[in-house]
């Protein structure tokens, strides 16, 4: 499932899309964090100890020690760059984790955007039969606002970057 990425200018969302750019990010993100693992490990071998900052006075006396100090330092700096640079990541998490614990997030669900959502209720009552797309009276005639708002009813409305979505 290969696409654009989602943004919060999309009227309609698939969060089998959202689901996809998150992998994406995070494998991105994944040799910036196993490089800091790596280090980690090196400096824990070494010294006999877990890395705390705190710990200065131990480092100082070993020369290795302060090599990977360092190198763990600019190495986190590096990760914390590409997450001020990615707040995308974080967004998309956020949304993901809002919906899941509502609906079944991982199948498939749609996020209509709320200035779409009275398009959306007309092309869903069309869809269901419950208005002839061809027809004119008295489909002309339906407040497709009111009749949004009363499908909201069985919608969850999300946050996105200031954008309300709904969701079921």
């Amino acid at each position: 499932m290969s696409r654009e990425y989602p943004t919060n200018s999309d009227e309609i969302i698939d969060s089998r899309y959202v689901i996809e750019r998150i992998e994406n990010l995070e494998d991105e993100r994944s040799p910036l964090v196993a490089a800091i693992e790596e280090v980690l490990d090196e400096f824990e071998e070494h010294a006999g100890l877990s890395y705390d900052k705190s710990d200065s006075e131990h480092i100082d006396n070993d020369a290795k020690l302060v090599v990977l100090e360092d190198s763990i330092l600019k190495r986190r700096a590096l990760l914390e760059e590409w997450d001020d640079d990615n707040g995308e990541l974080k967004e998309l998490k956020e949304l993901a984790s809002d919906c899941s614990d509502y609906s079944d997030w991982r199948d498939g669900v749609t996020l209509i955007r709320d200035s779409y959502f009275e398009t959306y209720a007309q092309e869903f009552a069309e869809d269901i039969g419950a208005i002839d797309r061809t027809g004119g009276w008295p489909a002309c005639h339906v407040d497709w606002e009111a009749a949004g708002d009363s499908l909201k009813m069985d919608y969850m409305a999300v946050e996105w970057d200031g954008v309300t979505y709904w969701y079921r």
